[in-house]
């Protein structure tokens, strides 16, 4: 996606399709290069709209989206 406004849009439309809770926020960290981050009211909204991203099997751009939970910054790194 060009933007993270693009992709908030995108975040929220496939949610509302698959009857899934809409997040709260949808940001970058950095500059956007394709990866947007997603908060929601509770760790069961976010747990529902991460096992409907994964089994929908999307795409946005002619591009697979993967969806997964953010882990901290030293389980993501060396």
């Amino acid at each position: 996606m060009k933007d993270i406004d693009r992709a908030w849009t995108w975040v929220s439309t496939k949610l509302w399709e698959y009857y899934g809770p809409q997040p709260k926020h949808v940001y970058c960290k950095g500059d956007f290069v394709g990866i947007a981050f997603a908060t929601f009211e509770s760790q069961l909204d976010r747990d529902e709209a991460l096992k409907l991203l994964k089994q929908a099997n999307t795409h946005a751009d002619g591009h697979a989206v993967w969806a997964k939970e953010d882990q901290p910054l030293q389980t993501r790194t060396c």
